[in-house]
């Protein structure tokens, strides 16, 4: 009997509605490439978001990670700038939690480096017009909607699931233990191969040729794929077969013939149309890192970029879009053929203002008081630049959002820069067209010790007193691959 199954048209949905992220086994998600669509909003029109955070091997063996729920909400803020649905908070954790756990031995040790965090939002379903994408794929989606009908399959019809066969695909993967404790026997074949599966895939075209149908000679939108499928599965459930001796898959399930009082035409004379929710592809992946500016020793040489703008007021500059990192490739790799270690972007609006480096926040220095660009837009609210400017008062310097001009830069005391990669790293000069100021570096630069500061929280070396690090497990037993 074709199975009865509900897919969905319903209209958008917020991302506390939207369940699509929970109940994942993230643990069980091993690493698989993502089949996408040519014509996927993330190819076409770069509807992506991605965030970066780090885990940390402190020295009694503990592994934190620090203030996911920065780059949750981060994630949040940019998926609604991209109309794209995120998961909720707590999803987000949960996912980089479980992929750290699967990766625990790639965790470097103390000193050696740390595993760097790429959490990833796309958009991989089919949209030719410019809009969110209307459609997604969530391989991790499989394994319960499997079980449910399984468990459906038992507790309605008194049958079970004995074989299943599927290519190798991952999403078919993650059930082995299930199959195993449930005595199911799965069988594999090569996928595009349907010759292999040439039931399955018979079975799984005659519903779609008769959802086809439906709406052809209904003549309603796409957008009723759902109803038409459960009314083709209805059709055939309800059709007496040569196969079956003349009886219908309803009968045979059943034990008795079906009902056709409720059978009807397909189609209606008008409709409201509700857009399909939007989906979205969420994805955890990690690598071994260690410094992010190789072969830097002592601080940063920043280009100011007088010819490029990296961000303009009413855009996408203030979300961690995929789409602000590929037009800096340009500007940066200009600077480092001239010798210098990154790029400082001016203001779009009148170009006079600094905003950010290529990949990272910037602070400037002049006596007491710590001066960095206001989060209006145009930058990027970074999490390392908001951890320090809490930790800096606890040590008597004062901090100010505001404009920054490039003619600060002339009387600053000391410049430095903040972020994931970077950490906290101090700027050692800043060439503005063909003038270059230094500025103050070394052991008694005061982003030396805020870099002292903040690794000492993150390492564990120091008592988390803001509450910034979240633990993963409490102490892993096994060696690292990197000492």
């Amino acid at each position: 009997m074709v199975p009865t199954v509900h897919p969905s048209s319903s209209s958008c949905l917020t991302s506390e509605a939207d369940e699509k992220y929970a109940n994942v086994n993230w643990e069980e998600l091993g690493f698989t490439l993502i089949p996408t669509d040519y014509i996927a909003g993330i190819l076409n029109y770069g509807q992506g978001l991605f965030e970066g955070l780090k885990v940390y091997r402190t020295q009694v063996g503990r592994i934190t990670l620090f203030r996911p729920e920065q780059n949750a909400l981060r994630m949040q803020m940019g998926a609604d700038r991209l109309c794209m649905t995120p998961p909720s908070v707590d999803q987000f954790v949960e996912a980089v939690k479980q992929t750290v756990i699967a990766n625990k031995k790639w965790v470097p040790s103390p000193g050696k480096g740390t595993l760097y965090i790429r959490p990833l939002l796309i958009g991989s379903g089919a949209v030719l017009g410019i809009a969110s994408a209307p459609e997604y794929m969530f391989k991790s989606e499989v394994a319960n909607l499997f079980q449910n009908f399984c468990a459906m399959s038992v507790h309605q019809f008194g049958q079970s699931v004995q074989v299943i066969r599927s290519d190798n695909g991952t999403e078919f993967m993650v059930l082995t233990k299930y199959f195993q404790k449930t005595g199911i026997i799965h069988q594999t074949s090569c996928v595009d191969t349907p010759q292999q599966n040439g039931r399955v895939e018979r079975k799984h075209r005659h519903i779609l040729n008769v959802a086809r149908a439906c709406l052809f000679q209904s003549k309603l939108p796409i957008t009723f794929w759902g109803e038409s499928i459960l009314a083709a599965a209805h059709i055939i459930n309800h059709t007496p077969s040569q196969v079956l001796d003349g009886k219908t898959p309803y009968e045979i399930l059943h034990g008795s013939p079906p009902v056709y009082d409720l059978l009807c035409v397909f189609g209606c004379l008008a409709y409201a149309h509700r857009r399909a929710r939007d989906k979205d592809k969420f994805v955890v992946y990690v690598s071994p890192v260690g410094n992010y500016h190789k072969g830097v020793s002592s601080g940063l040489n920043l280009k100011v970029d007088h010819t490029y703008r990296r961000a303009h007021t009413g855009g996408t500059g203030g979300v961690k879009s995929c789409t602000n990192y590929s037009p800096v490739v340009k500007s940066l790799r200009e600077a480092k053929s001239a010798g210098f270690s990154d790029v400082l972007f001016l203001d779009a609006a009148t170009g006079r203002n600094i905003e950010e480096v290529s990949t990272c926040n910037i602070f400037v220095v002049k006596e007491n008081i710590l001066s960095t660009p206001p989060i209006s837009g145009t930058i990027l609210p970074g999490i390392t630049r908001k951890s320090i400017s809490e930790l800096a008062p606890d040590i008597g310097y004062q901090v100010q959002e505001r404009d920054v001009s490039v003619d600060e830069l002339l009387e600053a005391e000391e410049v430095f820069c903040t972020g994931t990669a970077v950490v906290v790293r101090a700027v050692e000069s800043v060439t503005f067209y063909e003038t270059k100021i230094k500025y103050i570096t070394g052991e008694n630069a005061f982003s030396t010790k805020l870099h002292v500061m903040l690794t000492n929280i993150q390492m564990g070396v120091v008592e988390d007193t803001k509450g910034w690090m979240v633990e993963v497990n409490d102490t892993i037993e096994i060696d690292t691959f990197l000492n």
